[in-house]
């Protein structure tokens, strides 16, 4: 059998005998059901997606590590991948799911092709987790936009927007603010313990990314306390999708929070907390920490994990055999110097139109995801990134596989 592999370390120094896989690293679990009884509120600590009504994955989206709970539905579509645990009063399972851990419900929709590898569990909860309540946040007069690279020091804002390709660093520090917005390829960058306060919006579009500025910050230093309760002064011009008549009624009347809407192809580590708000998250985006809210959509074949370590599981249909060789055309793995950051990584995945499906920290290495068919489209693009000849890349390969017995 043949399973696809982060390249390992010994073999990117070109000696053959040792292996790092990353299925293996990516399937570890959290705590077991049988830790809490039902009627007791489980801590939040281990999951990395919670709501307290809906949570949704959308088809082939892949969770690495990190629990889901809901205290209503959660409903998982075609061919998701999760390594975790599942909570929910009522689980709908489709097409090709495969969930390496336990499920907790109470009603329990599954397709025939559905797998639940660990122990189920059918039992009835009030509320599978307390939901935390924050005090109202102030905001300030200070609005400003950012264009290019800045730094912001910890206060009392009013509205923030980073313009298309534009990055901001926040100083660890705390604070408050009426709305952020990014806009396409808009980056924030945090050194160290931060917590920021929205009270209106958060909005952001495609490409963004919210991560540590370096790579020995924890991957969950940011929070980010969402409350989106309507303000008597809109902070931008209001373009909020609504699922539906009846949420954009109760947020008028003050009973919701306004949505928060991230664009295709977000990269976040960070913790977010919108327990009144509802989360929404593009297509093929990363995930890293924990989003809790009052429901939270992840959009198709995107990658979550509560660790810093994550990965896509690689498409069987893309891999091929040559010279006693098998890997998939369309994946390559970068190493890194201990120095180097994501952000050069990502300008990487750029140069060659892909974008980075995996992580191992440790090991500083970035498994990117390409839009080649072939072996030759595949080995251009290697060349592409070659000539580059940036300093902190140790070894650019394709991802090799290795016989497992």
């Amino acid at each position: 059998m043949y399973s696809s592999l982060l390249l390992p370390l010994t073999q990117l120094l070109k000696s053959p005998r040792i292996f790092i896989p990353l299925f293996l690293l990516a399937g570890t679990g959290s705590a077991l059901v049988g830790l809490h009884t039902p009627s007791t509120p489980l801590p939040t600590t281990t999951f990395v997606l919670l709501a307290s009504s809906d949570l949704t994955l959308e088809s082939g989206t892949q969770v690495s590590s990190g629990d889901l709970g809901s205290n209503d539905k959660l409903k998982l579509e075609k061919d998701v991948l999760v390594s975790g645990h599942l909570f929910a009063q009522s689980l709908e399972l489709k097409e090709h799911v495969v969930i390496d851990g336990n499920a907790t419900y109470h009603k329990l929709k599954k397709a025939s092709s559905a797998s639940i590898l660990g122990t189920e569990t059918r039992d009835t909860f009030s509320s599978l987790a307390l939901f935390p309540s924050y005090p109202s946040s102030t905001q300030g007069t200070t609005s400003l936009t950012i264009t290019a690279t800045s730094t912001l020091s910890p206060g009392v804002y009013q509205d923030i927007t980073i313009l298309e390709g534009s990055t901001l660093t926040i100083e660890p520090g705390t604070y408050h603010m009426r709305s952020l917005v990014l806009k396409d390829h808009a980056t924030v960058l945090y050194s160290g313990s931060t917590t920021i306060h929205i009270t209106d919006q958060l909005q952001a579009k495609d490409h963004v990314a919210v991560l540590p500025k370096h790579t020995h910050i924890p991957h969950d230093a940011l929070t980010i306390q969402y409350f989106g309760l309507r303000s008597k002064h809109a902070s931008q011009a209001d373009d909020t999708e609504w699922e539906s008549d009846t949420d954009k009624r109760d947020f008028e009347r003050g009973k919701i929070g306004r949505p928060i809407q991230f664009g295709s192809y977000a990269y976040l580590s960070l913790v977010l907390l919108a327990p009144q708000g509802e989360v929404k998250i593009g297509k093929e985006s990363t995930v890293l920490g924990q989003v809790v809210g009052r429901k939270v959509k992840v959009g198709k074949g995107s990658v979550v994990s509560r660790e810093p370590w994550y990965a896509k599981e690689t498409n069987p249909a893309r891999m091929v055999t040559m010279d006693g060789e098998t890997y998939p055309t369309n994946e390559i793995l970068v190493m890194g110097t201990p120095e180097s950051t994501f952000l050069e990584a990502q300008a990487i995945a750029r140069l060659v139109d892909g974008h980075i499906v995996g992580y191992i920290p440790e090991l500083q290495i970035y498994k990117i995801e390409l839009p080649s068919m072939t072996t030759a489209e595949l080995d251009s693009a290697i060349a592409t990134i070659s000539t580059q000849q940036h300093p902190w890349i140790l070894h650019i390969i394709k991802n090799f596989s290795a016989s497992i017995n």
